[in-house]
């Protein structure tokens, strides 16, 4: 769990005016703030206050950290894509695909990737997946529309 605190810290002081200026906006004590960001204090850095760094500073840092700790990706989603129609999403999805492909072929022709092929990549990917997310909460949508909470579908 360091690496969650330790991407909380950086956030905090790669922002202009670092500690001081993040802790004004979060309504907090900049000494309690500076306290919770180090590890050797007894002061622990919650929940919250890291929802607040990560909202004040802009900064994926935190959210990123906490899912490589849980194995897990985080996928920005693209709301220019909200609310839009089915049909126009799954358009999106096959050619968001075959661009993943596109890039993926080019790389394996190479002996060996390079950063940039794999940057590349995992961005193509994440876009890909982002759309299935639109598509899934559109679904969603239309599904728990108009029915009580008890009946909503769960979330995986």
């Amino acid at each position: 769990m360091t690496d969650v605190v330790a991407a909380a810290e950086a956030a905090v002081r790669a922002y202009p005016g670092s500690t001081k200026v993040v802790a004004m906006l979060m309504e907090k004590n900049p000494s309690t703030l500076a306290s919770e960001l180090l590890e050797a204090s007894a002061s622990k850095l919650g929940l919250r206050d890291a929802v607040k760094i990560s909202q004040v500073t802009g900064s994926k840092a935190i959210l990123n950290a906490f899912a490589e700790e849980l194995g897990c990706t985080v996928i920005s989603i693209d709301h220019r894509l909200s609310g839009a129609d089915p049909l126009y999403l799954l358009s999106q999805l096959g050619a968001s695909f075959a661009r993943v492909l596109e890039v993926e072929a080019a790389a394996a022709s190479k002996a060996r990737p390079n950063y940039n092929d794999l940057q590349e990549i995992e961005k193509r990917w994440l876009a890909h997946v982002a759309i299935g997310q639109e598509i899934v909460a559109y679904l969603r949508a239309a599904y728990d529309h108009g029915k009580p909470e008890s009946m909503k579908a769960p979330r995986l």
